[in-house]
């Protein structure tokens, strides 16, 4: 059903659409890192996800490095269908990570509120990558901090249409692959 746009913080909208904070849309963790001291910590089968290991894939469930139960245990785990969003140096790469594990600190995590489909959430960010990007502080080495990510501001639909826009950008990423 063709529907009217209305003006918002980012430009026109649908006018069913609504403006969100990440951190309305789910859990922000920031990555961290086992400590490399600790042998127990590594060599296992979960996955460590760091920037490097995200490509241009949407999808993620291995890495370069793996952890073991011992390593996850000592810092913050996640589940899977956690949206990982490198805010240090590469800023915006992003990817979904389809088992649990965790990442590292260059990386913060969204893990979806019930009604936000991850596929959709994953797209929008990729989307916005520019206007992340531009968030930077001029330093160095481009950052993002946790809190200027919670308060990035994203345009969302409904449940529905979510997982509708999100099951036509997938069909066209895999026809695209293969």
């Amino acid at each position: 059903t063709p529907k009217g746009y209305k003006p918002s913080e980012l430009g026109d909208i649908p006018e069913d659409w609504e403006i969100q904070s990440i951190s309305n849309l789910g859990s922000i963790i920031t990555g961290s890192t086992p400590s490399t001291a600790v042998d127990c910590y590594w060599g296992g089968s979960i996955p460590w996800v760091t920037p490097t290991d995200i490509g241009n894939k949407k999808d993620i469930s291995n890495s370069e490095r793996k952890i073991t139960k011992r390593g996850l245990q000592s810092i913050r785990s996640l589940p899977a269908n956690s949206v990982l969003v490198t805010c240090i140096a590469s800023i915006g790469k992003n990817a979904i990570l389809r088992s649990a594990g965790a990442c590292n600190q260059q990386i913060n995590a969204v893990i979806p509120n019930e009604g936000v489909d991850v596929d959709y959430l994953c797209y929008t960010v990729e989307f916005s990558k520019e206007r992340l990007k531009q968030c930077a502080g001029v330093t160095a080495t481009p950052i993002i901090s946790k809190a200027l990510f919670s308060e990035f501001i994203l345009s969302f639909p409904k449940s529905d249409e979510q997982t509708a826009i999100a099951t036509i950008l997938s069909d066209m990423d895999n026809e695209l692959q293969a």
